[in-house]
């Protein structure tokens, strides 16, 4: 059995620990516990029922301190659990206390719970003590109120380096590339350590004309399948053991992020990042999902100054922002919506660009240059409807266009002409964080065709039959119909 120390401590006066006798897992610690190895700090993301970091790093057996800081208008926790813990039983456990949920922090009692900070209320603060695992592995947490843990939950990483790259050094070298070039017998003219174990192209010192190459150890603690994601402005390419798992070369803008699956065993593996920046924006974003599908970022993001961040956020209603995008189109208008995922729409092809999940935009490059730079993204980009057309209307011919649109608190809905067809698009978030496009075509009844690509997601309709990547409706069916985009996992 796992042995975990734990000592629950609230930061508001006379909040009781929480160490329950049902779980013989967690073992009671003293209450005067002396210094911690490693403080941790864990917010939320208001409104969003997410927590604001969903994948931590610990070493085995280091003492820890985590802090839950409270920004949001509801109720949360913490709870960290035995790996491979069902969290969805969990929290179902957690509502089945009935009267007595507020008095035991919506814990159930159960021996796959390590440990867990209590219930903090709106901009309040809480925290636990603990003793991390010493069995290397990936621990989930949740939020076990009710409807926050579906969405509301991460990863505690233990392994032994704490680090997401182990032994992480660079080379720079200086040049005006329009490729990846051939690092081999090239000088560089400085390399250093990365010691807090994230890939930062800001170690160059320049803004454009140089290259770089990072390498360093990946600690797998799950073998399986592992995927790389990868976006940058410029060219950039991403090695394991050697092989190439995913590269995005040239000169070329942010905002197209590329994926690249490897099947990789338990244990380290080297890593090698190269990349190159010719001029413009300097960009490099790296992100790792293990074989449980939870991403770690593995990046500073050379284009973000967190000091300097505007960030717009998305609450009970929907926000809909005319602004520039980065990697999006000329006439971009960004739309957030509840649940956590938002969504570029092309006003000049009239379809969605792009989709993302996490938060909504970072608006300081605009604000700040006082306009006419592209607004950031603030999380994972998807694509939905990658071919950027609108849905073709037998009998039609010529550009859709533009009419407008009007926002409702679940989202907006669009409106375009396609020939005599008035077309209204409406966008809203799935349960599971996807983007769903409701289509309602007046005019004479006529079929329909909508050409989606469809690989990398998980696309559903409500009428009409595929043909490869071709979605065909009846005259009856396309009177009303939606399409459903989800991000592969």
């Amino acid at each position: 059995m796992l042995t975990l120390g734990c000592l629950i401590l609230a930061a508001q006066a006379g909040h009781h620990a929480h160490v329950p006798a049902e779980r013989p897992a967690v073992v009671a610690r003293p209450a005067n516990l002396g210094p911690v190895d490693v403080e941790i700090s864990l917010g939320v993301r208001r409104g969003q029922l997410r927590y604001d970091r969903e994948f931590l790093l610990i070493k085995p057996g280091v003492r820890a301190r985590l802090r839950l800081s409270n920004v949001d208008d509801m109720l949360h926790n913490w709870v960290l659990c035995a790996v491979g813990t069902d969290l969805d039983a969990l929290a179902t456990a957690a509502l089945q206390l009935g009267a007595d949920a507020m008095a035991k922090d919506f814990v159930p009692p159960s021996d796959r719970v390590l440990c867990y900070a209590p219930i903090v209320g709106p901009s309040q603060a809480t925290f636990v003590d603990f003793v991390a695992p010493t069995t290397s592995g990936d621990y989930p947490f949740v939020c076990t109120l009710p409807g926050h843990a579906t969405t509301m939950r991460g990863v505690l990483r233990v392994c032994a380096s704490g680090t997401p790259i182990a032994a992480l050094r660079y080379r720079c070298y200086e040049g005006a590339f329009e490729r990846l070039p051939d690092f081999d017998g090239m000088t560089a003219v400085k390399a250093g350590d990365l010691t807090d174990g994230l890939i930062d192209v800001g170690v160059a010192a320049r803004d454009r004309d140089f290259a770089l190459v990072f390498e360093g150890s990946l600690d797998v603690v799950a073998a399986g399948l592992q995927r790389f994601h990868l976006d940058s402005d410029d060219g950039a390419r991403v090695l394991i053991d050697g092989a190439v798992v995913v590269e995005r070369d040239g000169v070329h803008p942010a905002g197209q992020e590329k994926t690249g699956d490897i099947e990789l065993e338990r244990g380290a593996h080297a890593l090698r990042v190269e990349f190159f920046q010719r001029k413009g924006d300097r960009v490099l974003r790296l992100a790792w999902s293990n074989a449980a599908g939870r991403r770690m970022g593995l990046t500073h993001d050379g284009q973000t100054d967190a000091a300097s961040r505007q960030e717009l956020f998305v609450l009970q209603e929907a926000i809909v922002q005319r602004a520039f995008v980065e990697g999006g189109p000329e006439r971009a208008i960004a739309v957030g919506l509840p649940g956590g995922v938002s969504a570029c729409f092309d006003a000049e092809r009239c379809c969605v660009a792009f989709a993302w999940r996490g938060g909504f935009l970072d608006v300081a490059p605009d604000r700040l240059a006082r306009g006419g730079q592209a607004c950031r993204i603030v999380g994972q980009r998807f694509a939905a409807n990658a071919t950027r057309t609108p849905p073709q209307i037998d009998g039609e011919s010529g550009a859709a266009r533009f009419l407008g649109y009007r926002v409702a608190p679940q989202g907006p809905t669009f409106s375009f002409a396609v020939g005599a067809h008035r077309v209204e698009q409406r966008l809203s978030a799935t349960d599971q964080g996807g983007l769903r496009s409701t289509f309602a075509i007046t005019g004479e009844p006529s079929p329909v065709t909508l050409t989606l690509a469809r690989e990398g997601l998980s696309v559903s309709a409500s009428a009409g039959r595929w043909e490869g990547d071709v979605l065909h409706l009846s005259a009856a069916q396309a009177t009303e119909f939606s399409v459903t985009f989800e991000a592969a996992r």
